[in-house]
């Protein structure tokens, strides 16, 4: 099921150009397309470390411990933009 949604979101991605905008689901952030690629680029990277961390064997807490405590670091300073609802 990530795997789809993640291929969807690239698929949007893909689509948008500088014009589009995302209002995100948390925050009522609007965001820009050079503002949700990273954020989708990072989810992506997350999903492929749950997925090796799985492969070898790790157990959940094995796993959580190995992952980026942030939440999209590579977003940051999204409030000094200017758009915010």
């Amino acid at each position: 099921m990530v795997n789809n949604w993640i291929a969807v979101l690239n698929q949007v991605m893909a689509q948008a150009d500088e014009k589009t905008r995302f209002i995100s689901c948390h925050g009522w952030t609007v965001m820009t397309k050079a503002q949700r690629v990273p954020q989708v680029a990072y989810l992506e990277k997350l999903w492929n470390k749950v997925k090796r961390a799985k492969a070898v064997g790790k157990t959940l807490q094995q796993a959580k411990g190995a992952l980026p405590r942030q939440a999209f670091p590579e977003v940051g300073g999204l409030a000094d933009t200017g758009l915010q609802l």
